[in-house]
């Protein structure tokens, strides 16, 4: 019994393990396909890059920054929505913040949707 207990185990966490890595890989390819939407795309690429590799450091005193950074990049590349997304972490970190109250106040003005 204990090492059919063990063997879930081990495969739990692989399976964890493995859908993180494909969500990870999805996202990065994601990111990378936005290089397109303009003829500067890539240097947008390359911003969310460096951002989302800031999330990863482990350092959580620049996540705000990356969070930001990624929204505003997105923003840019006219992904709207997804900076939506990106902007409310930056905003959970620090919700006074001037220039993510008013992106997100301008993204939400795009999409029609002014009670927010």
């Amino acid at each position: 019994m204990n090492k059919i207990l063990l063997l879930l185990v081990i495969a739990g966490i692989g399976a964890f393990f493995g859908l993180q890595y494909m969500q990870d890989q999805k996202e990065l390819r994601y990111f990378e396909g936005l290089a397109a939407k303009r003829s500067d795309g890539a240097t947008y690429v390359e911003q969310l890059l460096k951002a989302r590799q800031d999330l990863k450091d482990g350092n959580k005193d620049n996540d705000f920054a990356a969070y930001a950074n990624i929204g505003v990049n997105l923003n840019i590349l006219g992904e709207k929505k997804e900076a939506l997304k990106w902007y409310e972490k930056a905003f959970l970190i620090d919700s006074e913040s001037l220039l993510v109250l008013n992106n997100m106040a301008d993204i939400y003005s795009d999409l029609g949707q002014y009670d927010k």
